[in-house]
Parts: structure tokens; sequence; C-alpha cells
């Protein structure tokens, strides 16, 4: 059976009136155009990069990604649940069954080709154990933008009778100038080996107790006070929770190496626009290359 030519398939018809594709171009160059080409851009140069390096993808490396996805949308294991979310992120990524399956080729090469080279030391595992399970303290923040309105935050809460958690939570919704306002000011449990957050706050909640406020800090973006709402529970993290913590930090670090290698293919990629349309998208797309 002969497969209808693309240039007469007709894309959709609107009242009765067929829609063609000069019609539809322009406009989808304008919209994704840039994304597109990038995509297709990368699965070249990740194709000459197999052929250079003699590297090849096994018959489940494809599934393997998908296995992967569903497990980083759902950490628990619920596939359901997964399913689900995989659908609506599709839905508000635009990944129809072309764009997905390209997309999962694109991670199995760039992982193929990214991952023989990493590891997970023993004292990475140890410190994020440490991080998730040892020493911690549920903590809020206020954010202020001079050392002036921090200082005179933390007097109003000092000076007012009563519960000071009520009094803290009640000016970081309406007065932090930090993202985490919008959650009373609430960082989660935070541990003093912890280097995802500055010295100065790990130091101050180090040193403090159950509703206790720190001094004003000076950190980037502002000035702040903190105030520790109770310590978190130590607990001694079990040989399976060791290695799913394993598992998650060797994911990360060939997620880094994956992204250094799609950079640097690209930016070895020569890509000459030549349609009007694709080229205003291309220019414009988010840090441009």
């Amino acid at each position: 059976m002969e497969t209808q030519p693309e240039s007469s398939r007709v894309p959709a018809i609107i009242n009765g009136q067929v829609v063609s594709w000069a019609e539809l171009r322009d406009r989808t160059s304008e919209i994704a155009g840039a994304v597109a080409l990038e995509e297709l851009a990368l699965d070249r140069a990740l194709e000459r990069e197999m052929l250079r390096t003699g590297t090849s993808l096994d018959p489940g490396a494809i599934t393997r990604e998908r296995d992967l996805l569903l497990d980083e949308l759902s950490p628990s294991g619920d596939l359901a649940a997964s399913a689900q979310i995989l659908e609506i992120v599709r839905r508000q990524r635009a990944l129809g069954s072309v764009g997905f399956e390209g997309l999962l080729q694109r991670n199995a090469r760039l992982r193929a080709l990214a991952s023989p080279g990493v590891r997970v030391e023993q004292r990475e595992v140890d410190l994020s154990a440490q991080i998730r399970f040892g020493p911690r303290k549920l903590a809020r923040i206020i954010v202020a933008p001079s050392e002036r309105e921090a200082a005179a935050l933390r007097r109003e809460i000092l000076a007012l009778p009563g519960d000071r958690l009520d009094a803290f939570t009640a000016r970081a919704s309406t007065r932090s100038i930090d993202a985490s306002g919008a959650r009373g000011g609430q960082i989660g449990s935070v541990s003093p080996v912890d280097p995802a957050f500055p010295d100065s706050i790990r130091r101050a909640l180090d040193s403090l107790g159950q509703g206790q406020l720190s001094s004003v800090l000076a950190i980037d973006g502002g000035f702040a006070i903190l105030m520790v709402e109770r310590d978190m529970p130590v607990e001694t993290p079990s040989a399976a929770q060791r290695a799913q913590i394993e598992r998650e930090l060797l994911r990360r670090k060939q997620r880094l190496e994956m992204d250094r290698l799609a950079d640097r293919l690209l930016d070895q990629t020569s890509v000459s626009v030549l349609d009007p349309s694709l080229a205003w998208s291309w220019e414009g797309r988010g840090g441009g290359r």
C-alpha cells in the first residue's frame, strides 16, 4: 500500500474548509521551530559522536530511560501515579509520540556517551545520608531588603507576647522578599552540613534552640532572620536507603555530564537557518547559542 506524500496530506479542516501545510508552516515555525531545530541538531550531533566513539545502544536502553523518568516522577514506586504525572508533563511540554520517543532516544544516547566515567564516592553517600537522616532543624526564614528592616522585624517579633512562631510566620508571609514567604517562611529541615545553604545560615541554626531567633544575617539578596521550629529526629539509614541515595546521586551526576555533553556538541554544530519564520524563532530562543 502506497503512503500518501506528505505534501498532499490534509493537516486539518476548519468549518469544512481545508487547511494547508503552507498556511501552518510559518506559524508553527515561529511558535516552536527553534526547539524542533535544536533537537534535530543535537540528534545528528549525537549520531556522529556515537559513530566516532564506537558507542551503541543496547536493546533495553530506551525502556530504561522511560523507567528512569517514571521513577523520578514518583519515587514511591506507584506506577499508576507516575503514568498520570507523565501524561501531564507531556501535555505541558507538548511531547506527542514523536517528541517523546525522540526525548527518550536522546537521553539514552547522552547517557551512553556521558556515563562511563561517572562514579559516586562513598564519602558522597555518607554526606547525603547525614544531610537526610542526621541532626536537622525545621526552620523558617524572613528575608528583608535592608539590615534596618530585618532588625525592626526581629524586634517586633521579640516584643510580642504569646507564640513567636505565629508572629514569625505572619511576618514571613506578608513582608519577606524570599520565595519561602508563600509558605510562612518555612525552608524545611536544614542540616548543619548541607552545602545547599550558606555557611551563615547553617552556623546560626546550629546554635539555636526551639523557638529562638537568630541575629540579623547578611546573605545574598538581602538580610535574614531565622527561627527554629523544632529539632528533627535523628535516624540511622538502612542499607536500602543508602542504596537509594547512591542511585539518586549517580543519576544526578549523570544528568550533569549529559547536559555538559549536549551543550558541547551543540556548540560544535553549525546551523544555518534559511527560512525567515524559522530564523525569527531561532534568533529569539532563550539562551541562544
